[in-house]
């Protein structure tokens, strides 16, 4: 059994303008492909080999860890939205999550006695981490009376992110790092 909190205010300020705070607490289970225990291993490599280096031309492969955890996230959010018509919209918000165990791809590298080097990479669950962000957005409908009557059943719709998120690798002696794929 899983107890997940979650707490939501919608507070409307006036009839068009309204603030959204939540807390709230999630769990994400690994992916069956995350959890698959088994690994290919391609053959070592034969270029651009680095005699200093001896994973310069290491064996390398990949797979799953079936030692993975569901990784816990405590989110908070913060938004304040203003409805400047039936159809518009212009919001920023800010959010934090707090990160236990998330998973993450790590390269592994060693020297197996048969097949010499090798650098495996499988996802693996990360220490703490955070992510924090701010976003804004603009939505609407192209229905102003100024407006031509074959445009009124168009819109646009704009956002914008910023996002700062970083965890802490178990297995890097560099401690935190940027989580791989989350761009700013």
């Amino acid at each position: 059994t899983d107890w997940l909190p979650n707490a939501s205010v919608r507070w409307r300020i006036t009839p068009q303008l309204q603030l959204r705070l939540a807390a709230t607490q999630t769990r994400t289970r690994p992916t069956f492909d995350q959890l698959n225990p088994s690994f290919n291993l391609g053959p070592a490599g034969t270029t651009n080999c680095n005699p200093a280096d001896p994973f310069s031309c290491a064996r390398t492969g990949g797979g799953g860890n079936p030692d993975l955890t569901p990784f816990n996230s405590n989110n908070y959010d913060a938004s304040l939205e203003w409805y400047f018509s039936r159809t518009g919209l212009i919001a920023a918000a800010i959010f934090r999550r707090d990160l236990k165990g998330f998973i993450q791809n790590q390269t592994i590298r060693t020297i197996d006695p048969e097949l010499g080097p090798i650098a495996v990479t499988r996802p693996v669950n990360t220490l703490g981490g955070r992510i924090d962000g701010a976003e804004v957005q603009f939505s609407s409908f192209f229905d102003y009376d100024w407006v031509p009557n074959f445009l009124r059943n168009f819109g646009a719709q704009a956002n914008a992110t910023y996002i700062d998120a970083e965890v802490t690798d178990p297995l890097e002696a560099i401690g935190d790092r940027r989580i791989f794929g989350v761009s700013k």
